[in-house]
């Protein structure tokens, strides 16, 4: 795709490959997508297999304090202000940072939820973003939903856990004993 036509009014799913790729892709079938939604990513081998055959567009992975990626996200976003977006979403990291802000500066829709993972509290990407007040943020943990952030669910939901079998008490479990290949001595000498 290009930089920033067959963006407009169109969703944009914008996430690092890896953990925050995998949530925002698990997330996406919950959201009020109209249409197919436009993908921003870094490329590894799981953003383009994830991805196949959806619309992407490819930009620098933003490390974790990455001035330099995070001002060539910032450029790649500008354009896409004159082709509006509908809704901008992200699950971070820092790559929303470099989209997230820009959007919701000309009126974009834009919402950020935090990794499922920060169970006590935002990252260093959702402390900067708390102070941009056009981007709706989200928790996926409820303890710590309040005033600015919001619980809307999780990637967790839809799991099941499963008791585990209680062993009686004074019963120890069986200890296992390595195998011997046949036609080898272990003896020594």
């Amino acid at each position: 795709m290009g930089r920033g036509d067959g963006v407009g009014g169109r969703w944009l799913l914008v996430a690092n490959a890896g953990g925050h790729l995998a949530q925002l892709h698990r997330l996406a079938g919950r959201l009020p997508l109209v249409g197919h939604p436009v993908w921003v990513t870094n490329v590894s081998a799981q953003s383009r297999s994830l991805l196949a055959g959806e619309d992407v567009i490819w930009v620098p992975e933003v490390a974790p304090r990455d001035g330099r990626n995070l001002v060539r996200c910032l450029v790649r976003s500008l354009p896409m202000t004159r082709h509006r977006p509908a809704a901008a979403v992200s699950t971070g990291s820092g790559i929303a940072l470099g989209f997230l802000p820009v959007l919701a500066s000309v009126g974009v829709s834009c919402h950020y939820i935090e990794s499922a993972t920060r169970a006590e509290g935002p990252s260093l990407t959702g402390r900067v973003m708390r102070y941009h007040p056009g981007v709706r943020l989200y928790t996926q943990h409820p303890s710590w939903a309040g005033r600015r952030w919001h619980y809307a669910g999780s990637v967790f939901e839809g799991f099941e856990g499963r008791p585990r079998p209680v062993r009686p008490p004074g019963r120890r479990r069986p200890r296992l004993r390595p195998r011997r290949r046949a036609g080898r001595s272990h003896e020594t000498g």
